[in-house]
């Protein structure tokens, strides 16, 4: 009867590991996918003038329906853009800048 506890604790410390493991990996992954649109939205911003670069945050403040802090923080990277506002984001400017991924 004894063994069967111990099986059964060795099976239920088997899968936190791999729940553990998953979680963390998924995590990671979302953190790449932040950082890699945050890098897209920065330099296409960087390599605008300062007044084409006024005048593209008003237009994206007005098309994403954020304040501009949230448009500076996705820039950053301290924020996740959502896949709405990336569509949104690459129509108004009228180039594609973000990778899909599958």
């Amino acid at each position: 009867m004894l063994n069967i506890y111990v099986y059964i604790n060795k099976i239920l410390i088997l899968l936190f590991c791999i729940f553990t493991f998953a979680v963390v990996n998924i995590q990671i992954n979302v953190m790449k996918k932040i950082e890699t649109d945050s890098k897209a939205l920065s330099s296409y911003l960087a390599n605008l003038t300062p007044n084409e670069k006024r005048i593209t945050l008003d237009k994206l403040e007005d098309g994403c329906k954020v304040p501009r802090y949230t448009l500076y923080n996705w820039a950053r990277g301290l924020a996740r853009i959502p896949e709405l506002h990336k569509s949104k984001i690459e129509e108004i400017i009228g180039c594609k800048i973000f990778v899909d991924v599958l």
